[in-house]
């Protein structure tokens, strides 16, 4: 890191974006009343971030339980889900779930010093994005405790986890969600995650530091 300043404002940046990352995991679970207001809580952190992703934030006024419906065949089934939110599906052999890919996940948990013995399905989106969030944070704590060895750990798991997983399989699942979703809130709601997920990609390419 080059200099306080410069410390001081990674520091605010990231936690901008693990505040991002936070409410779009909670929002790939089952709907309750408060999901817009998840993603209302977005927009402040994203103007300090990616202000250009703003004008993407999910719209729609579909009710709750129209959202619940579009839930349950988007993401559970009662067959099979109509846009399954597992990476696996989409990197490996079609309907494949807890493959190589899932493996590899799991090893960049370990590495970062994540138990995922209670984690059931570690390519499911909601646990991808919550696990962003932490790499994002334990950056953030080391930033703040000088502890440069961490540092580079973190920025090196979320680099490789962001680049070489994440941002390969968003866009597919964001494809398959507008071609099913019944609802704009989960159509816009996927597409935004893209987005988001590669302007993260973006940056990561873009840093010296990385």
């Amino acid at each position: 890191m080059r200099g306080t300043g410069t410390k001081m404002n990674k520091i605010k940046r990231n936690r901008h974006r693990a505040a991002i990352y936070r409410h779009l995991s909670e929002s790939y679970y089952p709907p309750g009343g408060e999901i817009r207001e998840k993603m209302r809580n977005i927009i402040d952190d994203l103007c300090e971030v990616y202000p250009d992703l703003v004008r993407h934030i999910p719209n729609g006024d579909e009710c709750i339980t129209d959202l619940q419906r579009d839930f349950s065949r988007l993401f559970v089934g009662p067959v099979r889900p109509l846009a399954p939110p597992y990476g696996s599906v989409y990197l490996e052999a079609p309907g494949r779930v807890m493959g190589d890919s899932t493996l590899e996940v799991m090893g960049l948990c370990r590495e970062a010093g994540l138990a995922i013995d209670d984690v059931l399905i570690p390519d499911h989106i909601a646990f991808e994005l919550e696990f962003a969030d932490y790499l994002v944070l334990g950056e953030n704590s080391c930033l703040e405790n000088g502890d440069k060895d961490g540092i580079l750990l973190y920025e090196k798991v979320f680099s490789d986890f962001i680049t070489t997983h994440f941002a390969k399989w968003v866009h597919e699942f964001a494809k398959r969600v507008a071609e099913q979703a019944d609802t704009v809130f989960y159509r816009d709601m996927a597409e935004f995650t893209d987005f988001f997920i590669h302007e993260e990609a973006s940056d990561l390419r873009k840093s010296p530091e990385q």
